[in-house]
């Protein structure tokens, strides 16, 4: 391989690590006339990145003298850049007057691509997850080996015992390498036989039932599931948390894995000792009933190990009690051991005297002139009694507010102030209670006010009023000690963002008499400016892309907000899989820091095919391909095309994720499709081309407007007795639709809590006939809460409304709402909702719908709805239809895979009309909302 290597002449001092120089002898050492640095090898453009940044981390000046410190730095910063394999700097003459050093600098040798094959079903993001290898990363033959014996123990851990693993590599470019990760699976070790001993109180199969390593044999040919180590271990871990959870919480569960390499099999044993079931019970207990007091109780899931657990939980219900206002109730408990039809058990029965039980009947506080007393008073834990909430007197509860009373006085600047708190029970005549009426006597003392704000040692070029206008802490208010605190915090963000990143505050209060000064005393060290900033392992990228909002300009001094903004934009990118940033020399506090991101791409081609069945469009085939990186601009060209049992569709497009660096997302493509929705009279042909601009507004809101131009064609597929033949006339339609939408919604794979809003504002206006000339208004509402942990609540409400400002009333059908089907009013066919006397569905100019479901999860990967729907469509085109509302119950089954639900519904209708069914069985892929 030729080395090319870049050469560079500058005045400039370095020094070599080992170069013992006396400080007494300073004036003897070698002026430094010129330095070169010499790049081996990379190509031209990563040679002259790396000239740039070699160049600038070099830390003398031409004219200086040999200095081992200056020269130790430089080769710290070079080394920490991570860019070279090699670094050597050629031992100079040192009795010589002058001096020139050669820098000569390797690259390390860049991956570019990786492949994995041979490795399915394992992912091969798990194999390379396991290697140094990464896109854009450096490649060390000597960590070959390494690597090999990582990625082969990822294979053995997934049942693959005898995985071989090989790495090549072949030459991409200058100093760039492609490695191929080829994966020898071999036959993988599987569980033919999983023996259960000592299991008296359930049968093999339901315990097996509850373990990963178990494969229910459906067919003949099964050999057994792969052999994993860690699910042997997580099932010995869920079989002992099922048996604690019965009631056997002295069990132990353990196992033997006997393995045959040469027949690839292995014999699982899982050894039980149940022990007695535990059956507790509580007695004495009449402020709370066993069903809070059963959560106190640690033995069903941490066990009972010398009766620890139960002493555990002794404990918590003690302070339960205690902080109820019990403080001298008495908790223990009784061991009784015995048999149950030839089983042991052993009862436990929890003793609790409750006894007397002390409560707050009012709280006051006085003396309070400064301050707001409801305020004061929120912060007291010893409270009357209230809605939900009885009033107990825990001991030391007034001693605890009178601590909190003085200290919120102290932050705010009181001096001297003192709180007493004073307790006078009452005479009850129910002697199993003691009521107490708590005064808190405040003697405020006095409020110190700033009679001035100083600043001391502040950086030239820096106006002090600045600081003042960033500060809390003002002359002439009151002194309040948070303050001080955090606009220390302040001062130093202010201070770093005009390059001291290494500057010191300390406040002081100085007292002049009653009142104080507050003094911040700032040390700010050197001003540090950005050295550059240079970006890595960008293959397809362009740089211009990747640091396209940077604001660290070489020579500016450093922002570490504009640090911090950077590093969030960089990550944002969505052809980068990885970004790891340096801020080199912050370390040393060198005046120079110098920025570096190595970043790991995505692989740009992407090609995704599904197949499956819908209820609303049968079975469907969709194709997804293009490059998600596109010219190394961060746009995303895709073609999606799908064929499925109402017809097919295709788009060609690009999506911007930053259009005109404005932040702004926008997506342009251009459709064909022909659709012939389910139970409807007629096709839609479309061709046409869209624009969309959206822009985040705040973290959960939205704005966005799109642009459509389109051929649209509706053509008859049934019986259209009494269909105005105009509406077949081909349309040219123009449509510009502004959003807006707010979601704070957790997951929209498996949403369990967040609220979710869509509204729009379509204008259409048809440029050849008067038939597409509306406004269509729509809004979609989605509610998620969860209240229990295996049960979520999902509320959705959809309007729409069509405003006709054309001459001719009609409005092709094509245009209208239509509801009926698994996406809105299940039990109902789609499209079905209103019918017409030919039972052909009808369309109307308004929709109202609304769903509510509860999905309750029943563990094992499988959940079940129970869902009502209602909905109506309004202002139809053919008269005597019931525009009444339509109301739906059902439930179903659905199986959660990785991507979703997959499931099976039925809907009932609760005021069918006469000829409807009662009802219809959807199946569908993900959620309905």
């Amino acid at each position: 391989m030729t080395v090319s290597r870049v050469m560079l002449c500058l005045w400039l001092i370095p020094a070599m690590t080992g170069w013992i120089v006396s400080v007494h002898a300073e004036t003897t050492h070698p002026v430094i006339e010129k330095i070169d640095v010499d790049i081996q090898g990379g190509t031209r453009e990563r040679q002259a990145k790396l000239l740039s940044m070699a160049v600038g981390m070099i830390q003398l000046q031409p004219g200086d003298r040999l200095d081992a410190g200056a020269l130790n730095t430089t080769l710290s910063l070079l080394k920490q850049s991570g860019q070279f394999s090699a670094i050597h700097v050629p031992d100079p003459d040192l009795d010589a007057k002058s001096i020139s050093l050669i820098f000569q600098l390797t690259p390390v040798v860049q991956v570019k691509r990786i492949k994995v094959t041979g490795a399915f079903p394992v992912f091969s993001q798990s194999i390379v997850r396991a290697t140094d290898y990464r896109i854009g990363g450096p490649f060390f033959e000597d960590q070959v080996k390494k690597n090999i014996r990582a990625m082969e123990s990822v294979m053995k851990e997934k049942g693959y015992v005898d995985a071989q693993v090989h790495i090549r590599t072949e030459t991409a470019g200058n100093l760039e390498k492609n490695v191929f990760i080829d994966v020898e699976k071999n036959v993988p070790l599987r569980t033919v036989d999983i023996e259960i001993h000592g299991n008296r109180t359930f049968s093999d199969t339901r315990l097996k039932m509850r373990m990963k390593s178990y494969q229910l044999p459906l067919f003949f040919w099964s050999k057994g599931s792969k052999t994993v180590s860690s699910e042997v271990a997580a099932d010995v871990k869920e079989l002992l948390s099922f048996y604690r959870k019965k009631g056997f919480v002295d069990a132990t569960v353990t196992s033997d894995l006997h393995t045959d390499l040469e027949q690839k099999i292995s014999r699982l044993t899982i050894h039980i000792e149940e022990g007695p079931k535990y059956r507790v019970s509580f007695s004495g207990n009449r402020e709370f009933s066993d069903r809070p007091l059963k959560k106190d109780l640690t033995i069903g899931s941490k066990g009972n190990r010398n009766d620890f657990g139960l002493k555990r939980s002794i404990k918590a219900i003690r302070e339960r009690y205690e902080k109820a206002g019990y403080r001298d109730c008495e908790v223990d408990f009784t061991a009784k051991n015995g048999t149950q039809g030839q089983k042991p058990v052993r009862d436990i029965e929890i003793l609790i005297h409750e006894n007397t039980r002390y409560l707050v009947d009012t709280t006051l506080i006085k003396g309070v002139n400064a301050l707001d007393e409801k305020s004061l008073s929120s912060h007291l834990n010893t409270r009357g009694k209230s809605l939900f909430y009885d009033g107990p007197l825990v001991e030391n509860m007034p001693e605890s507010d009178r601590q909190t009373l003085e200290n919120i006085y102290k932050s705010q600047g009181f001096e001297n102030t003192r709180v007493t708190a004073d307790v006078t029970w009452k005479e009850q005549e129910d002697k199993n209670q003691n009521v107490a009426d708590v005064v808190f006597d405040v003697t405020e003392g006095y409020r110190k006010q700033v009679t001035k704000v100083v600043f001391e040692a502040i950086p030239k070029g820096i106006d002090p009023a600045v600081f003042h206008q960033t500060i809390k802490t003002r002359e002439n208010e009151f002194f309040l000690p948070s303050r001080v605190d955090e606009d220390r915090i302040e001062i130093l963000t202010l201070l770093g963002e005009h390059g001291y990143i290494y500057s010191e505050v300390t406040p002081r209060v100085v007292s002049d008499g009653k009142d104080c000064k507050v003094v911040f005393q700032v040390t700010p060290d050197q001003m540090a400016t950005v050295g550059g900033v240079w970006v890595f392992g960008n293959f397809d990228t362009k740089e211009d892309v990747i640091l396209r909002h940077n604001t660290l300009e070489q020579g500016d001094p450093v922002s570490l907000d504009g640090f911090l903004t950077l590093q969030n934009d960089v990550r944002d990118l969505q052809c980068l899989d990885r970004v790891n940033f340096k801020a080199i020399g912050v370390q040393e506090k060198l005046d120079q820091v110098f920025f570096t991101a190595e970043v790991e791409e995505k692989n740009p081609y992407f090609l995704e095919t599904s197949i499956g069945y819908d209820t609303s469009k049968d079975a469907y085939l969709a194709v997804s391909a293009g490059d998600r990186n596109w010219l190394g601009t961060n746009r995303r060209l895709y073609l999606n095309a799908e064929v499925s049992g109402i017809g097919y569709d295709a788009v060609l497009g690009v999506t911007d994720y930053d259009f005109l660096a404005r932040r702004v997302y926008s997506d342009a493509n251009i459709y064909m499709s022909e659709e012939e929705l389910k139970n409807q009279n007629f096709g839609t042909r479309k061709y046409g081309s869209s624009l969309m601009f959206e822009k985040p507004v705040t973290q959960h809101l939205t704005l966005g407007t799109r642009f459509g131009l389109e051929s649209r064609e509706q053509y008859p597929t049934g019986n259209n007795t009494g269909t105005d033949p105009e509406i077949y006339a081909a349309r040219g339609i123009l449509s510009a639709t502004p959003f807006v939408t707010w979601s704070s919604v957790d997951s929209y794979a498996r949403p369990t809590r967040g609220f979710y809003f869509n509204a729009s504002a379509g204008y259409t206006r048809d440029m050849f006939e008067d038939l597409d000339n509306f406004m269509k208004y729509q809004a979609n509402a989605k509610y998620y809460y969860q209240p229990f942990s295996r049960l979520v609540l999902a509320f959705q409400a959809m309007y729409g409304t069509l405003q006709n400002f054309s001459s001719d009333a009609l409005l092709p059908d094509d245009q209208l709402f239509f509801l009926g089907g698994i996406s809105d009013v299940r039990g109902v066919g789609e499209n079905e909702l209103v019918v017409d006397a030919f039972g052909d569905p009808v369309g109307g100019k308004t929709q109202i719908a609304g769903s509510i479901e509860a999905r309750i999860d029943l563990g094992g990967n499988l959940e079940l709805p129970i869902f009502v729907d209602a909905g109506t469509l309004q202002d139809t085109p053919r008269a005597g239809r019931n525009e009444g509302v339509k109301y739906t119950i059902g439930s179903g089954l659905r199986y959660m895979t990785p991507v979703g639900p997959v499931g099976l519904l039925y809907g009932y209708r609760l005021n069918p009309e006469t000829g409807e069914d009662s009802g219809r069985l959807h199946f569908s892929i993900g959620y309905t909302f």
